[in-house]
């Protein structure tokens, strides 16, 4: 694994074998995308059209697979693009693998405080309420595992 500096302090991180081609490419800068840093460079076309790309993309077509529409970070980190970390994902699944919303009540994603008892729900599906909020968590962790699999964001990935 190699490291790549980008711009605001932060580093990505590439395979050994795709750190020259990527270097050659010219300079990388961070870009934040919905909580997540990503590292991009932007090409200009010869009609002078600016075109942004992702450094993700970039190694997925040096890796020589097919081009898809998104690619997913397997760990949640957009800088982190290793071919191990990415992967094809659709819109839908790459929701199902977004972490915990910001200012809810719980530390766990898929669970609120509901009438004194912690309430586990993924989308509009209640799935049951439980006296401790860790109880709830887990309950959400079984349920997205089933529905979503691979793509499951859990709030106790180490124990699958």
């Amino acid at each position: 694994m190699k490291e790549i500096l980008l711009t605001q302090g932060k580093v990505a991180y590439v395979d050994d074998k795709f750190y020259e081609p990527l270097r050659q490419r010219g300079a990388w800068h961070t870009m934040l995308r919905n909580r997540t840093w990503y590292a991009a460079r932007v090409e200009y076309a010869a009609n002078g059209q600016r075109k942004v790309i992702s450094m993700h993309t970039a190694v997925w077509q040096l890796a020589g697979r097919q081009a898809v529409q998104e690619l997913d970070h397997r760990n949640h980190n957009g800088c982190d693009n290793r071919l191990t970390n990415l992967r094809p994902a659709t819109r839908k699944q790459q929701s199902q693998n977004r972490r915990k919303r910001r200012g809810s009540a719980s530390h766990f994603k898929g669970v609120t405080w509901f009438r004194g008892k912690w309430r586990a729900r993924i989308g509009q599906c209640y799935l049951g309420q439980r006296m401790s909020e860790e109880a709830a968590a887990r309950l959400y962790d079984e349920e997205a595992r089933r529905l979503y699999g691979d793509f499951a964001c859990l709030n106790f990935p180490e124990s699958t």
